[in-house]
């Protein structure tokens, strides 16, 4: 080797130069360093095979906890009891994924809700909706999680689940984020969204051909659907512009219903309902005596119930073939359905109608006039609709009146119900009217 100091030849492996006496900084050889290089793949792999082994056998000796995402709440809960927000209704089955997704089970259909965090004994569900965030937040007390809007889901185990339970049916999260006229098949109008953000600015405006009586429904990417009197339905994206819209034969009074899978129905003046996917393809249509401006409503078993012009009730399979049909003797309101699936529809003939989903006739109800008003169904099956006789009534599940209140003109409005119990109603004299509740 040559000194790096004087420049001449010394011995290999000197630490002094034997001619100036500087000492030698010894850079390892190529064989040195081709012997660290292969030290260090021998290492490497070993130090990886090592890891895996201790992710495995882990997981073998605790596999009750999830190695990633949030722990300590993963697993799945049954709601014990529902809350003011309609966010978990008693009976649904909640499953928090280890992943930080949420899924609720809807009439045996497992779907995605929301992603979740947990932080200590908090939890923290974050649905987005339309770029609007719907926040709710829990607490872990034991093997139960408490909401703030008072829901309360136990953790599952094997025989805690009713499975008689009756809630009110309800849209999962999930699905369509407005799926029909007056929000739900009861018709509650109830929102279940957080809007304490929405200052009143203006977003956005559409110009549509034609005056509006049809209410928006909203997908659950967003999409708002609405009808016109300009015989077209509307599919509107979420920043206001326009995706497509789909012609009917006369002017749509009647508010889409979005289904589970997306099928967006809808009647029209020129006496039919159609069954429009949401690429804007016609999936069906379906010929009622005369015009369909009534709303349709969608049960659980995806039966489609609508009211035409011709005096009857139409139940409709989803294959777009008729189920049946029940003679009414006039016009009226849209339908709602309750939780056990009997169906309400008010007539011109100052009727309230009860018919089972075999079509016979349950009972009926008298006011002192006709029936424009829909009806809203709570969830203890009690159901108001307003009348032309000024009065709001209150009906029991069998048919007997439980109580009405008299305004000062005729009611065409449709009632809302309020997560603390108040009846909403608007009347001809001009005044909204807020009836009982907390």
């Amino acid at each position: 080797m040559i000194c790096p100091n004087c420049g001449k030849q010394i011995p290999d492996g000197s630490k002094f130069c034997p001619y100036c006496g500087a000492k030698i900084e010894v850079k390892g050889t190529p064989e040195l360093r081709k012997i660290t290089i292969n030290r260090r793949l021998i290492v490497i792999p070993i130090v990886v095979l090592l890891v895996i082994a201790g992710i495995f056998a882990f997981t073998k000796l605790f596999p009750s906890r999830p190695l990633f995402g949030p722990s300590g709440v993963s697993g799945k809960y049954i709601c014990i009891k529902g809350g003011s927000g309609q966010s978990f209704y008693t009976g649904d089955i909640v499953e928090f994924k280890p992943n930080g997704e949420v899924y609720l089970s809807s009439e045996g259909q497992p779907s995605v809700v929301a992603k979740y965090e947990v932080d200590g004994e908090n939890v923290t569900i974050r649905i987005d909706v339309m770029g609007s965030q719907y926040v709710l937040k829990g607490t872990i007390k034991g093997n139960t999680i408490v909401f703030d809007d008072g829901a309360a889901l136990n953790r599952y185990t094997e025989g805690n689940i009713n499975s008689t339970t009756e809630h009110p049916q309800k849209e999962t999260i999930a699905g369509p984020i407005w799926p029909m006229f007056r929000y739900n098949t009861q018709h509650t109008g109830q929102c279940p969204y957080d809007t304490s953000r929405n200052n009143g600015t203006l977003k956005w405006k559409f110009a549509i051909g034609d005056q509006i009586h049809s209410s928006p429904a909203i997908a659950s990417d967003g999409t708002i659907y609405i009808g016109s009197d300009d015989r077209y339905l509307y599919a509107i994206n979420p920043n206001g512009t326009f995706k497509w819209k789909f012609e009917t034969g006369s002017g749509i009074h009647s508010s889409p219903a979005i289904a589970s899978d997306g099928t967006i129905y809808i009647g029209s003046w020129d006496h039919y309902l159609y069954a429009i996917n949401p690429d804007r393809t016609l999936k069906w249509e379906f010929k009622t005596g005369d015009g369909v401006y009534s709303s349709p409503a969608i049960a659980s078993d995806g039966t489609i119930y609508i009211r035409s012009v011709d005096g009857y009730l139409y139940a409709i399979n989803p294959d777009g073939t008729l189920k049946w049909k029940f003679n009414t003797g006039g016009s009226g309101s849209s339908p709602a359905i309750a939780s056990d699936g009997t169906i309400y529809i008010g007539l011109w003939d100052h009727y309230l109608y009860a018919i089972n989903p075999d079509r016979t006739l349950k009972w009926e109800f008298e006011t002192g006039d006709g029936i424009y008003s829909s009806p809203a169904i709570a969830s203890d099956g009690t159901i108001y609709v307003g009348s032309d006789d000024h009065c709001l009534y209150a009906i029991n599940p069998n048919g007997t009146l439980k109580w009405k209140f008299k305004t000062g003109n005729e009611i065409s409005s449709s009632p809302a119900i309020a997560s603390d119990g108040t009846i909403y109603i608007g009347s001809d004299d001009q005044y909204l009217y807020a009836i009982g509740g907390e």
